[in-house]
């Protein structure tokens, strides 16, 4: 699966205890991706209202990512519980199925069964 475009951040209420803002792929709302657990960018805390990083086309998203995970960080120390976003693919298919039909197996019954094809 691909994707692209921004993740934008905004900057924390109070930056006096944030030195950096770190984003990853996360496997969960909590979770880094195990599949690619680096650090996907690295914003240092400056005041600035927002930080964009963007997903050039056709990114590759890891095979076990769910969310975007985005942690604050102080000296050596991360944050524990990222704040975090859920992926999702917001547009409708391009194409829809060609068609359907179903074929009756019991006919006779108050109830319907056979295969969908």
């Amino acid at each position: 699966q691909e994707l692209s475009g921004n993740i934008v951040l905004s900057k924390a209420t109070d930056e006096t205890t944030v030195d950096e803002y770190l984003v990853y792929w996360g496997q969960s709302a909590t979770a880094k991706s195990a599949v690619s657990g680096t650090v996907l960018n690295t914003f240092t805390a400056a005041g600035t209202a927002t930080f964009t990083h963007t997903l050039a086309a056709d990114t590759a998203l890891p095979s076990d990512a769910t969310h975007i995970l985005v942690y604050t960080k102080r000296g050596s120390l991360e944050q524990a519980t990222p704040i975090n976003v859920l992926i999702y693919d917001a547009h409708a298919p391009l194409v829809s199925s060609a068609g359907v039909s179903f074929e009756e197996r019991r006919a006779g019954y108050e109830c319907l069964s056979g295969w969908l094809v």
